[in-house]
């Protein structure tokens, strides 16, 4: 893999908040939200792959233009907050920490064998169960609720690893 830039080879969280479809991903609504919780929860500097309006996140699109740099980001981060996504997955291969986010589908299917991702299952209605793609505003509301509704400070958030495992 490519190394990332120079000034990224240090401890940071990873934030992937889009799934291939809005019904999985994080609504937009509250990724500043996130973001601010993941600075606080780990004191580290929060980057991803598109644009959140918070002084404490880096959008690094620019250094992860082809899917070798995106893995490379995944590897080298401290820990990851995404929904079920690709980055999700590949964080598994590389031993990275995660807070996987389920909406439709749950991680029974998806991370049962990950033993260092802490899945939050969200209540969503049970029409939405087993949806694997929607863009309805009905169901992305749904979805936002159920975001909404978690005591955040309440799930077991897993400890980041050291900058000498993610570096290597």
């Amino acid at each position: 893999l490519p190394a990332l830039p120079a000034e990224w080879r240090r401890p940071y969280v990873l934030f992937c908040p889009n799934a291939s479809t809005a019904v999985r991903s994080v609504p937009p609504a509250l990724l500043a939200t996130f973001v601010e919780q993941l600075a606080r929860r780990y004191g580290l500097p929060v980057v991803g792959f598109g644009p959140v309006a918070h002084p404490a996140y880096v959008e690094v699109s620019r250094d992860a233009a082809d899917t070798a740099r995106f893995i490379a980001w995944v590897k080298g981060a401290s820990v990851l907050f995404a929904p079920d996504t690709s980055a999700l997955h590949l964080a598994d291969g590389f031993d990275v920490p995660t807070l996987g986010c389920f909406t439709t589908i749950g991680p029974a299917l998806r991370v049962r064998d990950y033993p260092h991702c802490v899945p939050v299952v969200l209540d969503v209605p049970a029409e939405l169960h087993g949806l694997h793609r929607s863009e309805r505003p009905g169901d992305l509301a749904a979805v936002e609720a159920a975001y909404r509704a978690i005591d955040w400070d309440a799930v077991p958030w897993p400890a980041p690893r050291d900058a000498a495992a993610a570096s290597g």
